[in-house]
């Protein structure tokens, strides 16, 4: 695969084959018409089973084994570190995630344009019913969407998009030092915008196109679940750490969130 790309899409996996993506044929058929675009897949698995399997994928893509499960940001920092282009943007796009073609056309068609250069892209994501990103920055931990007015196509400034469907300049991406490795696996996305914000680079672009995201992290089994809380548990007190948000504001979201899930797994183990 020729390495002269200067659009990428980054997906992680972590023990699933990569036919099993669920936007794969999409990102296929998108890269195949650009050839100036290519599809990075950075390995998660620990699974030796599933990760022989997909690195003997005959996709073309580029596939980046990261020696294990050592947390989003750091699987992000691999792959990103084997662009060896100067100019370059990148669209991490989680594999839980159905995109329509024409959202990430659009995208692709936005980071061209030289007005967009300094400028993060994403498109409204849909899980569950409602929207839930981008959020406005200050809210986005909070639930009851309905209570939020969803993004219109447009500019924004303080504005939190999440990972799937986010497309970020290289450049911006080198100005924050890479992703955080300290945390691992949530709230990746929001400390990326807080550092950009702090470096001056906060305006978002929002373009038409469909995103739907179906968690499929979130299990029933109450071990699973618990261990889930425990990561992300950790991964929001370093965040509000790094970020100076108040006492207030961490154990508020914590013990909203701990009451989601007693009641999640309450209403599981009655049926």
């Amino acid at each position: 695969m020729p390495e002269d790309r200067s659009f990428y899409i980054l997906t992680v996996l972590y023990n699933r084959k990569i036919e099993d993506i669920r936007s794969i044929d999409v990102f296929m058929g998108f890269t195949e018409k650009h050839p100036d675009t290519a599809l990075i897949v950075a390995d998660n698995s620990t699974d030796e089973a599933v990760k022989a399997h997909n690195a003997a994928s005959d996709l073309s893509l580029k596939y980046i084994d990261c020696g294990g499960n050592a947390g989003l940001s750091r699987a992000y920092n691999l792959a990103l570190n084997t662009i060896e282009d100067r100019e370059f943007r990148v669209m991490t796009a989680d594999d839980d995630t159905l995109f329509e073609a024409e959202y990430v056309e659009n995208v692709y068609a936005a980071s061209k344009e030289e007005s967009n250069r300094d400028r993060v892209i994403c498109g409204v994501v849909d899980a569950g019913g409602k929207w839930i990103s981008p959020r406005t920055t200050g809210t986005a931990n909070a639930a009851a969407s309905f209570l939020l007015k969803r993004p219109e196509p447009g500019v924004y400034v303080n504005r939190d998009p999440i990972n799937s469907g986010m497309c970020i300049p290289g450049g911006l991406i080198r100005k924050t030092g890479g992703y955080d490795e300290r945390l691992y696996l949530d709230g990746v996305d929001y400390l990326l915008m807080y550092k950009l914000r702090q470096s001056g680079y906060g305006e978002v672009l929002v373009v038409p196109g469909k995103i739907t995201q179906e968690f499929s992290g979130d299990s029933a089994d109450k071990g699973s679940v618990l261990r889930r809380w425990e990561i992300y548990r950790k991964d929001f007190k370093t965040y509000c750490e790094i970020t100076h948000k108040s006492a207030f504001y961490k154990y508020y979201y914590l013990a909203r969130r701990a009451l989601g899930i007693r009641l999640k797994l309450l209403f599981k183990g009655r049926r």
